[in-house]
């Protein structure tokens, strides 16, 4: 869906003030995000690149989470944990 609206975005920006800002908002978040998932381990990661990283991981785990729960695979079922008798003293 991301690509489509970007694409249609891209063909009305020469022509609208508010689709070229969109467009390039949402160019500003994927480079922020894209830095984000390479910056190095053990670096702390300033907040301007943390959160819209956070975001985009967030939301692309959920689109695989439903992909899975709506796919072939399925969903785990919780079941809770087999303990044997014990005496209650």
């Amino acid at each position: 869906m991301a690509l489509p609206a970007a694409g249609a975005l891209a063909w009305l920006a020469p022509e609208r003030w508010w689709a070229a800002a969109t467009l390039a908002l949402g160019g500003a978040v994927a480079l922020v995000t894209a830095i984000g998932w390479v910056w190095p381990e053990g670096r702390p990661v300033p907040r301007l690149i943390a959160v819209p990283a956070y975001a985009v991981s967030g939301n692309i785990a959920a689109l695989q989470a439903w992909i899975r729960a709506l796919g072939a695979q399925g969903t785990a079922l919780w079941e809770p944990t087999r303990r044997g008798v014990t005496s209650r003293s």
